[in-house]
C-alpha cells in the first residue's frame, strides 16, 4: 500500500456545492520518493489525518475509516439526494428507473477507471 507522510500547513479550507470540504495543504520541499508517492495517489480516494503533533501508530488503532456515522447511511443518503434531484426535474422517467441508470452510469464511469476493466 502506498504511503506518505507530510508535514502540511492547511493554506486553505472551503466547503463545495455538493456539501464536500475542500483542504488545500502546502508541504516543504519533497523527496524523489515521497513526490513519487504523492503522485501515484492523484486522482485516488485516500485518507488524511491532521494534528498538530507528529501521528503515533498509536494514534491511528482507534480510527476506523469505514464507520458509517449515525444517521442514514451512504447508501441511504445517495438515495436520498436523487431522489431530490428525480424531483427537482428529472421525472420523464419513473424513480426506480433513473435511480438504477444513475447508478448504472456511476458502476460504468467507474470500470473504465480500472486498470483490468473488471
Amino acid at each position: 500500500m502506498k504511503k506518505v507522510g507530510l508535514d502540511v500547513i492547511i493554506s486553505g479550507i472551503s466547503t463545495l456545492v455538493d456539501g464536500s470540504v475542500k483542504v488545500t495543504c502546502v508541504s516543504r520541499e519533497l523527496s524523489d520518493t515521497d513526490a513519487a508517492t504523492l503522485l501515484g495517489l492523484r486522482r485516488k480516494e485516500a485518507y488524511a489525518v491532521f494534528a498538530l503533533e507528529p501521528i503515533q501508530d498509536t494514534d491511528l488503532v482507534d480510527m476506523d475509516p469505514f464507520k458509517v456515522p449515525k444517521g442514514k447511511s451512504p447508501s441511504q443518503s445517495l438515495r436520498h439526494h436523487l431522489y431530490k434531484l428525480w424531483e427537482q426535474g428529472a421525472q420523464k422517467k419513473d424513480f426506480q428507473t433513473f435511480y438504477e441508470n444513475q447508478l448504472n452510469t456511476w458502476c460504468e464511469s467507474i470500470r473504465e477507471r480500472l486498470d483490468d476493466n473488471v
